[in-house]
């Protein structure tokens, strides 16, 4: 992952600390948990960024499962330098 991401990267195992497990795993990170952690901490959070989060979540849940072709299908996303 770039140097340039080590933010989102604490983000999502900060949220993921706070998440419960079910009978299948790891429950996911939604949206809801995602905005109250931005409303606790007061940092706000693009669209790409909560985008990456929730793809850090599934790959996180579930490793190796991300087809190939469905990854080169995907348009590359340039990340906006964190402020």
């Amino acid at each position: 992952m770039p140097e340039v991401l080590d933010y989102l990267l604490d983000i999502f195992e900060e949220l993921a600390m706070a998440r419960g497990m079910g009978m299948s795993g790891w429950n996911p990170i939604g949206y809801t948990e995602i905005m109250s952690w931005c409303y606790l901490t007061g940092i706000q959070l693009g669209p790409h960024e909560v985008r990456g989060l929730i793809a850090l979540d599934a790959a996180s849940r579930f490793p190796g499962e991300i087809d190939a072709e469905e990854q080169e299908a995907k348009p590359d996303i340039s990340w906006p330098e964190h402020k």
